[in-house]
C-alpha cells in the first residue's frame, strides 16, 4: 500500500524501494499470488528509463506468468536497448 501511494504520487525513489521491500517479504514466504508488485516496480524503471532493470524484471514476470502488460513493456525495453528482433517478439 505504501508503494502505491507513493507510485500515485509519482515519487518513483520511495515507490521502487517500498516494492522492493515488498517483494523481499513475499519471496521469503513463498511464491508471489500475484505479480502486480513486480509489474508496477518495472514500471518504474521504465519511468525512469532504467531499460537494463525493466527487462530483467519483466523476463521475469513473463516467465512466472501470462501478463500482456509485462510483455509489451518487455518489448519497449527491447526496443529501447536497440534489441530489435527480442523487441518484436515479445511484442507479438
Amino acid at each position: 500500500m505504501r508503494g502505491h501511494a507513493f507510485f500515485l504520487m509519482r515519487n518513483l525513489f520511495d515507490s521502487e524501494e517500498s516494492y522492493i521491500n515488498a517483494l523481499r517479504i513475499n519471496t521469503k514466504n513463498g511464491q508471489l499470488q500475484d505479480n502486480v508488485l513486480e509489474i508496477r516496480l518495472g514500471m518504474i524503471y521504465a519511468m525512469r528509463k532504467s531499460w537494463k532493470d525493466a527487462k530483467t524484471v519483466f523476463l521475469k514476470v513473463c516467465k512466472d506468468r501470462m501478463s500482456t502488460t509485462a510483455w509489451l513493456y518487455l518489448g519497449m525495453s527491447f526496443i529501447r536497448l536497440n534489441e530489435l528482433e527480442q523487441a518484436e517478439d515479445a511484442i507479438n
